[in-house]
């Protein structure tokens, strides 16, 4: 009985080793998979941030004097987007069906309603400006329900994604990506919030005040500018939702089946695109297109401010 005890034993330790393996390797494969994505995205994403520090004129020493890139987009972003949408919702076929009709109506009065519950018309006008700026806008619906004794509260809101905090995999068109990822960054009491049991373990490697210009004060309370890295990835192959931090090797800190059972997975439309071709996914910035035009107005504007400053008042005095 001990020898057949002990066989089960390491058959046991056996599976957990495989089973640990296999975990790590998963995080491994998601890891390398955002990378990839990355890698093709690599020049984008640096004229996406370029971009963004002209039109906030953020370059040190080389301000624009004549800034027509924050003129065009605060141009642009009112007439791509300049009212809140009015929900119309109708039978397909238009048939004379009365109950079709009622049912119609209530849900357009709850879309109505919806939108007007929270700040639909700000998200919308980050996803265009993200569009204009950096050539990409997406956006994510949230289904929030919350249950209190015997009675429910469902509620859906759309939800702005930074367009350097979103990531598809592969593929030549956005309707057939196999997944999609939000990156976070998140406080250790979030990071025990989403993963009770692993977010003790995760470590705090991201430093917010090393993206601005501002530096973190050494009498501040630990931690309070430290924040963890973690990558929600849905994966529509398997109908999952991981939660990957890159500083925790071990294992995913979550795991999550399919959320919502939806029929294309996904809680995101196809995103908001400025410039892209048929063969790529890989968005164009805006800026790389007008910026000969914004390079010869600020070397003319520098020629004429030069040209005003060496010119001298000069009188004449008649007999």
């Amino acid at each position: 009985m001990a020898e057949i005890d002990e066989t089960q034993a390491e058959g046991s330790y056996e599976s957990r080793k495989e089973s640990d393996a296999s975990q790590r390797d998963l995080v491994k494969r998601w890891l390398a998979e955002i990378e990839l994505v990355d890698n093709q995205e690599q020049t984008w994403r640096k004229e996406g941030e370029k971009s963004r520090e002209i039109y906030r004129a953020e370059k040190e020493g080389e301000g624009q004097r004549f800034n027509i890139w924050f003129s065009n987009i605060q141009t642009s972003v009112p007439a791509l987007y300049n009212s809140t949408p009015t929900p119309d919702v109708r039978t397909r076929y238009s048939d004379p069906d009365e109950v079709s009709r009622m049912s119609g109506q209530a849900v357009e009065r709850v879309l109505s309603y919806s939108v007007d519950t929270y700040p639909f018309d700000d998200t919308i006008k980050s996803c265009v400006q993200d569009r204009e700026i950096a050539g990409r806008g997406q956006a994510r619906v949230r289904y929030n329900p919350t249950v209190h004794e015997d009675r429910v509260y469902q509620e859906v809101t759309c939800e702005h994604v930074q367009w350097k905090h979103y990531r598809f995999g592969p593929c030549t068109e956005p309707a057939s990506r196999p997944w999609e990822a939000f990156t976070h960054f998140l406080t250790r009491d979030q990071m025990m919030q989403l993963a009770p049991e692993k977010g003790g373990g995760v470590k705090l490697d991201f430093t917010i005040a090393s993206e601005g210009k501002n530096k973190t004060k050494p009498d501040a309370p630990q931690n309070v500018y430290k924040r963890g890295v973690v990558h929600e990835v849905w994966d529509k192959r398997t109908r999952k939702v991981y939660w990957i931090a890159p500083s925790y090797a071990a294992a995913p800190i979550r795991v999550d089946d399919d959320p919502l059972g939806l029929i294309n997975f996904f809680t995101t439309p196809d995103p908001l695109y400025a410039i892209r071709t048929s063969d790529s996914t890989v968005p164009v910035c805006p800026y790389r297109i007008i910026m000969p035009l914004v390079e010869e107005l600020e070397d003319i504007t520098v020629r004429i401010q030069a040209l005003i400053r060496v010119c001298k008042w000069r009188g004449v005095r008649h007999p």
